[in-house]
């Protein structure tokens, strides 16, 4: 959620910037974002990312064909961006 939430103020940032006629040349995404001082949204981001463990070999293929899957009438997943 929070890399989503970076992303989508990136692209804001970057298309006010173009919409004003001025050019981005801030980070290309969240895990970019860094700061010197290693407090940036990036920063925090990155050291999070690295407490992740994963429990088994990473998936290679989406589940249920790479269609949305839905029990009980819910959507669980959905691969769509």
């Amino acid at each position: 959620y929070e890399e989503d939430r970076l992303n989508s103020y990136i692209a804001e940032m970057r298309a006010n910037a173009i919409a004003g006629g001025n050019t981005y040349d801030g980070p290309a995404s969240a895990r970019e974002w860094t700061e010197e001082d290693g407090n940036g949204p990036g920063d925090w981001l990155n050291r999070e990312l690295l407490k992740c463990k994963s429990i088994g070999p990473l998936p290679t293929n989406l589940i249920n064909g790479g269609n949305a899957a839905v029990i009980n009438g819910t959507v669980v997943f959905d691969p769509s961006p």
